[in-house]
């Protein structure tokens, strides 16, 4: 294999594809990234088992200095070498005996790698279907729900998040034992529906990926699912078994709203946050009238807050671990939220106040803590 390419080019493809592979891999192929050139140029994979990412190097500047094959070369120790090397045209080369050969200017590496036909080879799906949306739109709705799945979870749909898909509407849900979040969007989408769950660490690679404004393709057979970003192409099974009904927690009827100030209330849980015991918070929030009560107490400290609100209902006292609101309401851009309750012992429905006509809704629930 033989080809020559512009440094910073190599270095994006290879800072992409890392995202999928295995730092303490049990087989130790995982730990490398597979590089193969043809005549369109470097295809750059990686491959944990549980999702590849695959990038393109155009090499169109170099067509007469190249030779098709494949290698693979450890990520890290790749990632190193291209990122130290000066600007400029880079040269690969690898022989029969997977040494391959690096130079850059009057650098040059030489690297042990692996049989690169021992890589996991990357499924090609037949696609039941597809959606497109904007990258920054996707960004902005995973960014709104992932931090509520729970990866090392045992129930594996508690490690990932729903993809709800529908005429005219995309919605994302993810939730643990204590809290979930829904982000729903308004599209131009009229294909058939689907749903299907994606694992949290796919899409936090795929987060990271969609910094353009070009719309992502997600394609989907029965057991796998390709992002498109840009080219880049993302893979992973995504995980089998009927999702819980969110619909429903969100729908219940809730008899006391309040708005508040959602800086004011991240500042104010934070500051609860403080008063802990041997690493537990618990805040106890009293509402009545025109204010609210934010209250913790351990044996070594304790707290007393008070902010304005509005809104109407039934007075109540109900207790929380403040670290899920402060997650939630720092994914928020509004400048005050509502806040929905049922009773002491009821979930609580949080959601931004935004300006009516919004193609964009995110809601959250919290499950209040035992006692209050």
């Amino acid at each position: 294999m033989l080809v020559k390419v512009e440094k910073n080019e190599l270095q994006n493809g290879i800072i992409m594809a890392m995202g999928a592979t295995s730092v303490s891999a049990t087989q130790p192929i995982l730990s490398c990234l597979l590089f193969e050139v043809s005549d369109g140029g470097i295809q750059i994979t990686g491959n944990n088992l549980e999702m590849s990412i695959r990038t393109a190097v155009i090499t169109d500047n170099y067509t007469m200095d190249k030779q098709t094959g494949k290698a693979a070369i450890g990520a890290r120790k790749i990632a190193d070498i291209i990122k130290n090397l000066p600007d400029g045209e880079v040269q690969i080369r690898t022989n029969d005996k997977h040494v391959t050969t690096i130079t850059c200017g009057r650098s040059t590496f030489k690297v042990a790698g692996m049989d690169p036909d021992e890589y996991p080879t990357t499924i090609d799906i037949e696609p039941t279907g597809s959606f497109s949306i904007s990258a920054n739109v996707l960004k902005d709705m995973i960014r709104q729900t992932l931090f509520c799945a729970a990866p090392g979870a045992t129930n594996p749909l508690l490690t990932g998040a729903l993809f709800n898909a529908s005429s005219g509407c995309l919605e994302i849900c993810a939730l643990d034992m204590y809290r979930v979040a829904h982000s729903k969007k308004m599209t131009d989408y009229n294909g058939n529906d689907f749903k299907l769950v994606v694992p949290a660490r796919v899409l936090a690679e795929v987060a990271k990926l969609l910094t353009g404004k070009n719309n992502v393709t997600l394609t989907y057979d029965e057991r796998n699912v390709w992002f498109d970003i840009d080219g880049v192409k993302v893979m992973s099974k995504h995980i089998y078994g009927e999702f819980f009904n969110y619909v429903k927690i969100f729908s219940a009827d809730r008899d006391t709203r309040i708005n508040v100030g959602r800086i004011a209330l991240i500042e104010s849980m934070t500051r609860a946050t403080l008063v802990e015991d041997k690493g537990k918070v618990a805040v106890k929030l009293t509402v009545s009238d025109n204010a609210m009560q934010i209250s913790s107490t351990t044996a070594l400290s304790s707290l007393n807050d008070e902010i304005a609100i509005n809104g109407n209902g039934n007075d109540l006292t109900i207790a929380f671990n403040p670290n899920y609101f402060i997650e939630a309401l720092r994914v928020m851009a509004s400048d005050s939220v509502e806040m929905q309750f049922s009773g002491p012992s009821s979930p609580c429905l949080i959601r931004p106040v935004s300006s009516e006509g919004s193609e964009q809704e995110t809601s959250y629930i919290v499950v209040p803590l035992k006692a209050a």
